[in-house]
């Protein structure tokens, strides 16, 4: 952060990390889609032609078949279809969309990777990649404001499509920090405690948790013995929880519970 001009204060775009095959593997926080150093170097990707069928990715599928026919015919070598791929949805993405899915890729390969099954062993979870996902712009990701990249849905999906790649685990943590903590807050928080905890989610300076199972009942929401009542200025709590995501971690907990 903050070496050759980098820049992390522009909401609403993922930010960029460096090619994994230059020697300085740190992810730089310039604006992703403007001065990316490895813009230039992605594989080009086959677009379908344009179509009126809602049905985008069967008239790509089609698209593709097609070509594969007329190659033949010609006596020129089909391109070879991609195995994760088959129906063509990439070529319908967004230009954003896909600097998004290639980046985080990279992060993926470069630091999930090498690194994960000697968690696995050690029985830990590696809190040392909570500030590379979250130079990327990974947590809320979706969200407006607060410090969040403020992208759509489907950059969200392919967010969590390449960490699941990597580890499941992974990807539960930035699922969980980001849509059962950080967008609570940010659709039903006061504007005090959106400005409070929002930013530094963001920033994974705060890990939050999301309390809901419970050993009685499991995710059951109508079975949850755990209650709160107000008492003065504060909530006080009562019950059990288990299996809660990130709680080993967190800094910050969303308990379900009970109100008279």
């Amino acid at each position: 952060m903050g070496d050759k001009g980098c820049t992390s204060d522009r909401p609403g775009v993922i930010r960029g990390c460096a090619d994994v095959r230059a020697a300085d593997t740190r992810y730089h926080a310039r604006p992703f889609l403007k001065g990316s150093p490895f813009r230039d170097r992605r594989a080009p990707v086959a677009k379908a032609a344009p179509t009126p069928d809602a049905a985008g990715a069967t008239a790509a599928a089609a698209a593709t078949a097609a070509a594969a026919a007329t190659a033949a015919a010609a006596g020129t070598p089909a391109a070879a279809l991609d195995p994760l791929d088959l129906y063509a949805v990439r070529s319908t993405l967004s230009e954003e969309e896909r600097l998004v899915q290639e980046s985080v890729a990279r992060l993926v390969d470069a630091e999930v990777l090498p690194l994960i099954q000697r968690c696995f062993e050690e029985h830990r979870f590696p809190k040392e990649l909570i500030p590379k996902l979250a130079s990327l712009g990974l947590l809320g990701s979706s969200l407006t404001g607060y410090e969040c990249a403020g992208l759509n849905a489907i950059s969200y999906g392919l967010i969590c499509q390449e960490l699941e790649r990597g580890d499941s685990g992974i990807r539960s943590f930035v699922s969980v920090q980001s849509s059962l903590c950080m967008y609570p807050i940010w659709a039903f928080g006061s504007e005090e405690q959106k400005q409070r905890y929002l930013p530094r989610m963001a920033r994974g300076e705060l890990v939050g948790c999301f309390g809901l199972t419970e050993p009685h009942g499991g995710s059951d929401p109508a079975n949850m013995k755990t209650h709160a009542k107000k008492r003065g200025g504060d909530w006080v709590v009562n019950g059990s929880k288990m299996w809660i995501t990130n709680g080993s971690i967190a800094d910050l907990a969303l308990v379900w519970a009970m109100t008279p």
